[in-house]
């Protein structure tokens, strides 16, 4: 027995070995790999859109998985997408981790509305046996909507104390402040997440910037000129501001010949200088595209936008399509994970043996 052990452990790790290089692909009618492999600057560097979506969950709530109230399970990606396009759903889903007493006291929760409900016997079992929780510890930002007001408050009074003087309830409450910021600076980044049709928007503005910075001239200088157009052009300006303010991520990539990373936009950025250039910035109208395809669950348009606007970064922005992908195949890896699996697999195994 023990002299097959070596083989067993051996042919172990092979399967995790394969299966991380081969992962399996979620299904979806969406190319939602070819989404995650689409490059965009983030913390100074560029990176896939699968790296965004992993290490902000890791931030929120501590794991990469969502899990839905049906206890369905969404990727990251998956996750992401909501974040950027249907910000009614995302606000939905249990993605702030909060385990702080004092802090769960602020956002009004109780042993009751903590406690977690299992349909299933075993499930119930599972719980009472400390196998699975039984409470509640991910809280949608939903439920915490009501409360930011105080969560800024008590954030700004714990900020002025230095970390070592701050209670565990100071730097809970700072570090919820903190990922909720992280939280809607995600969703500004692509499109304006309040009710608007953004591709609409751009499109009408698209149609009439000449006459509508016309508009917005005469108006400053007290002339005749059309007011709701000039109106239009200035909601649209301040929309892209806000937008720009907020936003951490820049997904736009360069206009012109150079191709440097330091040139890459965020999109509110890139849709003020659209006022100069009289023309909709075209990485901004692609996403908007990408958005309504995934707002409306429309899979076939989201795969065209995704696979023409991917032709055209591969023909400019090679180097930073393939960097990205390759960070993009590594995360799918998970390297450090499994080798976790392979020691697990050995100790076990070896362990039995004795």
């Amino acid at each position: 027995m023990k002299r097959i052990i070596p083989f067993i452990v051996l042919g172990l790790g092979l399967v995790v070995v394969l299966r991380s290089i081969f992962p399996s692909s979620t299904e979806s009618d969406f190319d939602l790999e070819g989404f995650s492999r689409l490059p965009v600057l983030a913390d100074g560097r560029i990176k896939p859109f699968d790296t965004v979506g992993r290490t902000t969950l890791l931030m929120l709530q501590s794991r990469q998985a969502v899990y839905l109230e049906d206890g369905s399970k969404i990727t990251p990606n998956q996750w992401l997408l909501d974040a950027l396009f249907r910000p009614n759903e995302v606000d939905a889903y249990r993605t702030f981790k909060i385990e702080n007493l004092e802090a769960l006291d602020l956002i009004g929760q109780t042993d009751e509305t903590l406690k977690r409900e299992y349909d299933s016997t075993v499930a119930r079992f599972m719980a009472v046996l400390g196998f699975l929780p039984s409470r509640h510890s991910r809280f949608s930002f939903d439920q915490l909507e009501s409360y930011l007001a105080e969560i800024d408050r008590q954030a700004g009074l714990a900020g002025e104390l230095e970390a070592p003087q701050r209670s565990p309830f100071q730097r809970a409450v700072l570090k919820l402040r903190n990922n909720l910021v992280l939280y809607q600076q995600v969703k500004h980044s692509l499109i304006l997440p309040e009710d608007v049709d953004f591709l609409t928007l751009l499109q009408e503005l698209q149609e009439n910037y000449g006459p509508g910075i016309a508009a917005v001239r005469a108006r400053s200088q007290g002339e005749e000129h059309d007011e709701e157009l000039a109106e239009q052009m200035l909601d649209a300006g301040q929309i892209f501001l806000r937008m720009d303010n907020l936003a951490n991520l820049l997904p736009l990539p360069p206009l012109g010949e150079d191709t440097s990373d330091h040139l890459w936009q965020k999109t509110g950025r890139g849709l003020l200088e659209s006022f100069q250039s009289g023309m909709v910035n075209p990485y901004a109208m692609a996403y908007a595209g990408l958005g309504r395809a995934w707002r409306d669950q429309s899979p076939e348009t989201f795969n065209t936008i995704v696979e023409l606007y991917t032709a055209q970064l591969d023909n400019k922005f090679s180097a930073q399509m393939k960097k990205a992908d390759a960070e993009r195949k590594f995360n799918a890896a998970a390297p450090f994970y499994t080798s976790l699996l392979i020691y697990v697999f050995a100790f076990l195994i070896a362990f039995a043996s004795w």
